[in-house]
């Protein structure tokens, strides 16, 4: 119904529009429109807007699975004639000609597939999250990862795609450890080998699947979707060291990420790992960043570039998070490395080595990780923070300093409808914010002010 066959792999989505359009024009060119089925025009249209939903600037679009990030300005203008949509016009030209989509951050329900932007300009600042199923084949293991974009320039990168062979750099390409969300104990993400687990069961009818828990909100100033990993996790296999009956797999951890985008500048991410059972484990939230340079600077990394735009990934600190950064790690499991990054590429390898941040906690039962995503323009710099703060059972809290004058308060609730508040300093003091909903941040100063609410009554 979101308009992306269901391998949910781009380039095999786009063979696929490129056959139903050709179907479409051959059948207007002889007359005889009559013969598809009544329906036919309104799904072909659903494909392109699709393509214009999920586009980053400069017209090229995000891509999962087997697919590799690229260019759909010609599909995109493509659909502005067969459609008369001038929507499709002004992604396809970055704002240049055309008129705006009816909203800059859409969510695709039944794909997964949510894009927070801050607008459609060429430096405008747009995050991908999937949260979706699988797909049926060409299937990465990439639940709840990200892709960033920002000021004209691909920030948060995966693996990609390349040949479809038995090295090590396909079977780190397919993996978990590729993308930029999180292992558990070191695992990859393994999913059921299942219809079921893979595209949402017929009939596909009316906005969102019965079965998803996925929250999703957007409004003018804020953008937040939380998502679910509730299958297994495996250790690392690939061709040469195959899955036994000594390959541990675990199915005691669940993967919840919240992410908050307060426009239209920076991302609070909140990843709560939950166990079933007693043992200690470990989180690993991974990053893979485009950058030349990366810096560990205490509980963030600082990640820039001569000539581009820049990252700064800051941690909520708490005993026993761990910083690492690895690039280009040669021995499997390989790590660090991006196919979708041209540049630089050793011989023999069909991938760039790129900067991977890793924050990595030990717990039991529960644990929370929180990162604020703050991108910057070229020549610039952040010197973002986040400081833990006290707060109500069942809530997590965070001061976030995003420069000199300039904090804000971040409140997250596991259970909404019930008002938790955030405290000043780790062990309490005075109320800083207060809500019933299922997250809320406030702060800035003057124009910088917010006040956002989402998915509550009261803050």
């Amino acid at each position: 119904p979101d308009g992306l066959q269901y391998e949910l792999a781009l380039g095999y989505s786009n063979w696929t529009l490129r056959e139903f359009t050709d179907l479409y024009n051959a059948a207007v060119l002889n007359g005889m429109e009559q013969e598809l089925p009544p329906d036919y025009y309104s799904r072909l249209e659903k494909m392109y807007v699709y393509l214009m939903a999920n586009v980053m600037p400069g017209a090229v679009a995000f891509a999962l699975n087997d697919a590799g990030n690229s260019s759909v300005k010609r599909q995109l203008l493509d659909g502005y004639r067969l459609f008369n949509r001038p929507d499709l016009l002004y992604a396809a030209t970055d704002g240049r000609a055309g008129e705006p989509p009816a909203a800059d951050s859409l969510g695709q329900e039944w794909v997964g597939h949510y894009v927070m932007r801050s607008g459609w300009h060429r430096l405008a600042n747009v995050l991908h999250m999937d949260a979706g199923l699988q797909g049926r084949a060409h299937i990465h293991q990439d639940k709840l990862t990200l892709a960033l974009t920002a000021y004209g320039h691909h920030l948060l990168v995966d693996g990609g795609v390349s040949m479809y062979d038995k090295s090590r750099w396909r079977a780190y390409q397919l993996l978990t450890r590729s993308h930029n969300t999180v292992l558990v104990d070191g695992m990859d993400q393994f999913g059921e080998n299942a219809m079921a687990a893979k595209v949402w069961p017929l009939p596909w009818e009316g906005v969102k699947p019965a079965g998803s828990d996925t929250v999703w909100h957007s409004a003018p100033g804020v953008d937040y979707c939380q998502g679910w990993w509730k299958g297994r996790w495996r250790d690392y296999v690939d061709s040469q060291n195959p899955a036994t009956d000594a390959t541990r797999v675990l199915d005691t951890v669940q993967h919840r990420r919240a992410v908050l985008f307060v426009k239209p500048d920076w991302w609070v991410v909140h990843d709560t790992l939950v166990a079933s059972d007693q043992e200690q484990h470990t989180a690993e939230v991974l990053y893979h960043v485009d950058a030349e340079q990366t810096e560990d600077v205490g509980s963030a990394v600082l990640a820039t570039s001569k000539n581009q735009a820049g990252l700064r990934l800051a941690a909520r600190p708490q005993p026993g998070l761990e910083v690492e950064i690895v690039t280009g790690k040669m021995t499997p499991p390989v790590q660090g490395w991006s196919a979708n990054v041209k540049r630089n590429r050793p011989k023999g390898i069909p991938m760039s080595a790129v900067p991977t941040a890793i924050f990595r906690q030990s717990w039991r039962e529960r644990a929370d990780l929180v990162t604020v995503v703050h991108p910057f323009p070229s020549g610039e710099t952040r010197a973002t923070r986040c400081v833990a703060l006290a707060c109500s059972p069942g809530g997590q809290a965070a001061r976030i300093d995003v420069g000199p004058e300039e904090s804000f308060v971040w409140l997250h609730s596991d259970q909404p409808g019930h008002v938790i508040q955030a405290l000043a300093g780790e062990s309490g003091g005075a109320v800083l914010l207060a809500t019933d909903g299922q997250a809320a941040v406030a702060g800035g100063d003057g124009a910088s002010f917010r006040l956002l609410l989402v998915h509550g009554r009261n803050v």
